[in-house]
């Protein structure tokens, strides 16, 4: 199975997702050593929080322009959005 690997933007405010780029596979090196991947999580599969310069960087190598004043960037796989919309509706649910 092929995991694919994005650089999302969630609203500061609303924690809403609000950007998404594609990652390409042949980046995922740079990428892991861009974020400083920890040796237990070899594929990238957790989230990573990317400060502005980590974000502007890999927005860079992308050829995207987000909005990095009002967004927080995160280095994410497929699988990590479900779990996290899963676990934030079930918060919701209980509040």
């Amino acid at each position: 199975m092929t995991i694919g690997h994005h650089l999302r933007g969630y609203d500061r405010q609303t924690e809403l997702l609000r950007a998404e780029h594609n990652i390409a596979a042949s980046l995922l090196p740079a990428v892991r050593e861009l974020v400083g991947a920890p040796t237990d999580d070899p594929e990238l599969l957790q989230p990573h929080a990317l400060d502005l310069a980590r974000a502007t960087e890999l927005a860079t190598w992308l050829g995207v322009r987000p909005d990095l004043s009002s967004l927080d960037f995160f280095v994410e796989a497929d699988e990590d959005r479900r779990i996290v919309a899963a676990k934030r509706d079930a918060m919701r649910a209980t509040s």
